[in-house]
């Protein structure tokens, strides 16, 4: 595998993808589809560079747009597909090596006082977060702490 080159599958390994090059993003959904389905971060890739090399995936709508991917036989969540995206996200939980990947945002569906980023990092070695959180909404635009309002798309491009 080169760097550029991400491989994984389900828990049996019937199921085995590719996706070439570097994620688009990399973050965490605490909403309670995603929760409910992964538990995990996931890493956007362009739909053009994810390829299933072997095993059939199945999928439930999980959302008029949402399509998730598992495989039957060991029920692996592998990775989603949304309508008006040409993107996939793969869960990280499904990579060969997810320690190569490092997630830079989180989307929360509700604010509250409380609501702290996930510690992605170590302050004794990394005393600058990588990541902002956004709050994210069912019409699938996130509304920053500063309260601006982005797409997916959009926030995607301040985290690079």
């Amino acid at each position: 595998m080169t760097d550029g080159e991400h491989t994984g599958g389900c828990m049996r390994g019937a199921l085995r993808y590719r996706a070439s090059g570097e994620p688009e993003r990399v973050g965490i959904c605490h909403c309670e589809t995603c929760r409910r389905n992964t538990g995990t971060p996931f890493a956007v890739f362009a739909l053009e560079r994810f390829t299933v090399l072997s095993g059939e995936a199945e999928f439930f709508q999980s959302s008029p747009e949402g399509r998730r991917y598992f495989f039957r036989a060991c029920g692996s969540p592998v990775f989603s597909e949304w309508s008006d995206s040409e993107t996939v996200d793969v869960t990280l939980g499904s990579l060969d090596e997810p320690e190569r990947m490092r997630p830079s945002y989180e989307f929360s569906p509700i604010p509250t006082a409380q609501q702290q980023p996930i510690p992605l990092r170590n302050p004794m070695v990394d005393p600058k977060p990588k990541f902002r959180v956004a709050i994210f909404c069912s019409a699938h635009r996130a509304m920053m702490p500063s309260g601006e309002n982005m797409t997916v798309a959009e926030l995607a491009l301040v985290h690079r």
